[in-house]
């Protein structure tokens, strides 16, 4: 990702709803026992060179409800 793309605001806007998107298949992958290298959510957050720090889960289900990405950028 450019330094254009990250001060354009509707690539800003897309990256995000992607990464929200990828907590979604993240509880899926969850759901269905898929890991390592049957999990699909990581190609979500790689290809905008993010790494999952952590996952938000649920303390009365377990289920996950969110995430907490880092940048793979170096600060600009």
């Amino acid at each position: 990702m450019s330094n254009d793309n990250r001060t354009n605001p509707d690539h800003r806007r897309s990256v995000a709803a992607c990464l929200v998107q990828g907590v979604y298949i993240l509880e899926r992958d969850r759901q269905e026992n898929r890991q390592a290298s049957k999990a699909l959510v990581p190609p979500w957050w790689n290809f905008f060179r993010f790494d999952l720090h952590s996952q938000l889960i649920d303390d009365v289900d377990s289920c996950i409800f969110g995430a907490i990405y880092k940048s793979k950028h170096p600060p600009s």
